[in-house]
């Protein structure tokens, strides 16, 4: 069961339960050494599941009505998931997962000035709650 959560202010609000794989698993795309998909046909196909497991601390980044800027390329450890849909406000049009080892500086002062000022308490929060450098 998949459960889809979003922070607003000090508030989490549920805005999704899913029975299934759900897209409030992407980071494992980058964080672990196989992903929900990936164990999800597996287990459909009756192959082999093996042990998941965390590959390091890991963060993704929901892009949302914002443009592709290809500049998220160059930051370090970071992987670039885009959808391909049409940029509206308000759209989830991509996501951008890293996966850092421990002790590795935060990316997200890189990231900051690619993204819309909005997205400032969101990697704040990210960097705290992580306990980046």
């Amino acid at each position: 069961m998949a459960v889809e959560c979003f922070r607003v202010g000090d508030r989490l609000w549920v805005n999704e339960l899913a029975p299934r794989v759900h897209n409030t698993g992407h980071w494992t795309q980058a964080g672990c050494a196989v992903s929900q998909f990936e164990l999800h046909l597996r287990a459909l196909f009756g192959l082999p599941l093996p042990e998941p497991h965390l590959k390091g601390i890991t963060a993704m980044v929901n892009l949302v009505g914002v443009e592709r800027d290809d500049r998220w390329l160059a930051l370090p450890q970071a992987e670039l998931f885009w959808y391909g849909k049409a940029v509206r406000p308000g759209r989830k049009v991509g996501h951008l997962n890293f996966c850092l080892a421990p002790g590795a500086p935060s990316p997200f002062p890189a990231l900051r000035p690619l993204l819309p000022e909005r997205y400032a308490a969101t990697l704040d929060w990210l960097e705290a709650a992580l306990a980046l450098p």
